[in-house]
């Protein structure tokens, strides 16, 4: 017998096949996890690097006056109320602040507010009272090729696991 072979009986090999797709729904279900909150650290860090993580360079539009606050991070709100949602074969990663899509979608404006009351925080932003509030784009979610890279080397090593013969 060559090293590094065994040689395993019909049964054991039928065993193995059966707790195939149980090895691999369980490892795709916590590759999916582990994307999941990868994603969301990478949109977390565009907070703190003011620009989308791997965009090369691409910082954010700077404030037109200064404020004694962190970029889009007065409260911390939108940095910090991202999570996962995995449905089926995909990871969503949402934010359900109001604002946020005005941000990351430069083609996304909102929609007329007329007769609106401000709070402070959004009054920089407004035009004037009757028509729609000025969000400067700042995209902090992005397709990754971090992401994409770590995903696919992670795919290779459940491949590779269950092709595995374990004594």
């Amino acid at each position: 017998m060559a090293a590094g072979i065994r040689i395993i009986t019909p049964a054991q090999f039928l065993k193995m096949c059966e707790q195939a797709p149980l090895k691999f729904e369980a490892g795709l279900f916590k590759l999916k996890e582990d994307a999941g909150d990868m994603a969301i650290k990478l949109f977390e860090n565009s907070f703190n690097a003011q620009k989308v993580s791997g965009s090369g360079g691409r910082t954010w539009k700077p404030r037109l006056k200064a404020y004694p606050w962190a970029m889009m991070n007065k409260t911390g709100r939108l940095k910090s109320s991202f999570w996962k949602q995995i449905v089926g074969d995909s990871v969503i990663i949402r934010n359900p602040v109001w604002y946020g899509k005005y941000h990351n979608d430069p083609n996304s404006k909102p929609a007329d507010t007329p007769n609106v009351t401000y709070s402070d925080w959004e009054r920089p932003w407004k035009r004037n009272q009757n028509t729609s509030l000025l969000i400067t784009p700042r995209p902090f979610m992005r397709p990754s090729s971090e992401i994409n890279r770590f995903v696919n080397r992670r795919l290779r090593e459940l491949v590779k696991l269950l092709y595995r013969v374990t004594k």
